[in-house]
Formats: structure tokens, C-alpha cells, sequence
């Protein structure tokens, strides 16, 4: 069984691969469903690594992708996919 992670974070890196930059906002998971909602997300969306449902009460991440507000469920290797895609394509 995998841990379950509820975070935002929003990671700069520089070309390269040097790091510039690194905040992380963790968000409480009795504010997840305000925060999420803050977003204006719809009720559920896929994944943004392996495409399962996500919700309120299984999402692991929120991140900024192309201008858009992106979620990953709450597998790790879901979250751990999308920081290394984040620090290939900053």
C-alpha cells in the first residue's frame, strides 16, 4: 500500500538542471476540499501521470503545467513521476 501525500508545490529549475528556486505549500487535508474548490476544479479529473480518477479525497498533488492547474493521485510513484517531469521540462 502506497502513502498518501497532500501537497502543492511549484518547482523552478533552471536550464541545466541547477535548481533556482524551490517553495512547497503543503495543504491540510481538512483543506483539501476548499482549496481544491478555490481552483474551480470539476468534481474529478485524471491523473496527469497514470490517468486514474482524481478527487478531493484521493488527490496527492497540485501543479502548475502549460498554464494549467494539474493533479496527480495519490500514488507515490504518481508524484514522484511528475517532480522528475517537472524538472526535465521546467
Amino acid at each position: 500500500m502506497e502513502k498518501k501525500i497532500n501537497s502543492l508545490f511549484f518547482l523552478l529549475y533552471v536550464k541545466g538542471g541547477t535548481v533556482k528556486k524551490i517553495t512547497i505549500h503543503a495543504v491540510h487535508d481538512r483543506n483539501i476540499s476548499k482549496f481544491w474548490d478555490s481552483l474551480e476544479l470539476p468534481e474529478s479529473q485524471p491523473c496527469f501521470i497514470c490517468g486514474k480518477k482524481v478527487t478531493k479525497e484521493n488527490v496527492g498533488a497540485f501543479a502548475p503545467i502549460d498554464g494549467k492547474v494539474e493533479v496527480v493521485c495519490e500514488k507515490l510513484r504518481c508524484f514522484y513521476e511528475l517532480n522528475n517531469r517537472k524538472r526535465r521540462n521546467p
